[in-house]
């Protein structure tokens, strides 16, 4: 047994005697010891989190007005919203899908306004396999001053009744379409520059699909992974990041050669992406644990213990780069919800053995934990926007210390105005999920029964705004305000992990 795994032991072992709950089974063995799950509570913790009081019970309700949103745009549809979505790679549109006709719409995510509809659909997007864009960086001709000048080609990827369409994001336009001879189980990820585009698509069959346009639409290679693939991959730098049931990261290059670059393997299945920040992946498993990667050679460089599984992709933000955000998911809403997890990369150096370069590692440590909330709707410096499972609540989840400031009706206005009326108000139906990176669009975007899309967008900050400086603890009596802070001088110890770092997270209280 190597000294990274005593450590973790040693680490749980102190974990449990502090947390002193016996019943608990926590074993962080890797290589020949293995990996065990971690359990939840039992017994009085399991009842009193049965009988707890739910999310926003002790929580501030605020009206529209007292909060920084405001409607910013609203359009009427001809017809009721079956999904909406924004992809990351091109944030500033909002793509909505119509029922019946199954068009879709892009329009403005800041104006409102509709850049271009679609021709009429097959049927409707599966929410199992969601779309995604890719944006190419055209390099035109020279300017007067001879500078080089760019443009975006931004390409719309996605599968309806097994067609993969691909929509130029401009005009709206089908570049052009292709039967898939096989059944997709994820959406499609266009990866690689103009001329050599790989489109990777899981199938039922446990295989890694790819497609290439060039010269016409046609399936290029696959591979089999011997595992169900249920969460689209994940791209960076021409690399494809591949999950799959049998609990592999597996990352592939545009073409196939000899397999996959590197694999590794966790003790149960993985059915969420990964989340990727520089040179490291972070992805959650069955078995309850979050692990850090080195992206290039796929060895896992630390992992995180939690009480429930993590069955969907971490998410990071840029202004937070010591930080990673996941879900847990579980029937107990004591034991799922969302972590905040603080990351600090290291390496730590062998001191018994000459000229081996030192090991890398990923300290790891919860700072905060809100159950109940399962679905992240918008952003800004200092909160995320989030729903319960159920409901039209929005809530504000303070980033620095985990607490709930306040939360917010997103069906107020359609009741007030129907209550105005005396008529029974439309029912707000879809609020759109989505993860901006840059905590730019900062929005909430609401569609009801009638097919009325309305923009809240949520003022005080202007893009490019410093995120609030984030402490690696949070502290009880933590200040909770809506106007932005002034970044302060991190202590002289904020970015030295603590000797247990890489402890089991603390179980939800």
């Amino acid at each position: 047994m190597n000294t990274v795994a005593r450590s973790r032991i040693l680490s749980s072992t102190r974990a449990i005697a502090r947390a002193a709950m016996p019943a608990i089974a926590l074993t962080l063995m890797l290589g020949a010891c293995g990996r065990q799950p971690v359990t939840g509570p039992s017994g009085d913790a399991a009842l009193n989190a049965a009988t707890a009081p739910s999310t926003l019970a002790n929580a501030v309700e605020r009206q529209l007005k007292d909060t920084y949103l405001q409607r910013n745009w609203e359009v009427e549809l001809p017809r009721p919203v079956h999904t909406t979505w924004i992809s990351p790679q091109v944030p500033e549109l909002l793509f909505v899908q119509l029922r019946e006709t199954n068009e879709i719409y892009a329009i403005d995510a800041m104006s409102g306004n509709t850049r271009w509809t679609s021709a009429r659909l097959p049927k409707p997007i599966d929410p199992r396999h969601p779309p995604s864009c890719q944006r190419l960086v055209i390099r035109g001709a020279g300017s007067a001053k001879g500078v080089a000048q760019t443009y975006n080609d931004d390409r719309l990827y996605l599968i309806s009744d097994d067609l993969l369409f691909c929509i130029e994001c401009v005009s709206g336009q089908v570049v052009w379409r292709y039967r898939l001879p096989f059944s997709a189980s994820t959406g499609p990820l266009a990866i690689g520059p103009a001329g050599t585009t790989r489109i990777f698509i899981g199938d039922w069959d446990g295989r890694v699909q790819v497609v290439t346009p060039f010269p016409m639409p046609r399936q290029a290679w696959q591979f089999n992974v011997h595992g169900l693939i249920s969460s689209i991959p994940v791209e960076r730098e021409d690399i494809a990041y591949v999950t799959n049931h049998q609990g592999q990261v597996q990352s592939f290059r545009l073409d196939r050669g000899d397999g996959p670059l590197w694999s590794f393997k966790a003790g149960g299945p993985i059915k969420g992406s990964v989340a990727v920040r520089n040179s490291w992946l972070f992805v959650g498993s069955d078995d309850n644990i979050l692990f850090a990667l080195n992206r290039l050679d796929g060895h896992e460089i630390g992992h995180l213990n939690f009480y429930a599984p993590i069955r969907r992709a971490p998410f990071t933000f840029n202004p937070e780069q010591q930080r990673v955000y996941l879900w847990t998911t579980d029937a107990d809403p004591a034991l799922g919800g969302l972590w905040a997890v603080k990351t600090v990369p290291g390496k730590i150096p062998f001191t018994n053995v000459q000229n081996r370069d030192p090991r890398e590692v990923m300290r790891m440590a919860t700072e905060w934990y809100q159950p109940g909330l399962t679905k992240l709707v918008g952003s800004t410096p200092e909160h995320l926007l989030c729903l319960a499972p159920t409901g039209t609540k929005v809530a504000a989840v303070n980033r620095q210390s985990g607490k709930i400031d306040w939360y917010w009706n997103a069906a107020e206005e359609r009741i007030t105005a129907a209550k105005a009326a005396r008529k029974d108000p439309a029912k707000l139906v879809h609020i759109t999920q989505y993860h901006d990176a840059t905590n730019r669009n900062r929005s909430i975007y609401t569609a009801d029964t009638a097919g009325l899309l309305v923009s809240y967008r949520m003022l005080g900050y202007a893009p490019g705004d410093a995120a609030p400086v984030v402490a690696i603890a949070a502290t009880a009596d933590a200040e909770h305000v809506l106007a932005p802070k002034k970044a302060k001088q991190p202590a002289a110890d904020a970015a030295k992990p603590t000797a247990d770092a890489a402890k089991p997270a603390d179980p939800p209280k």
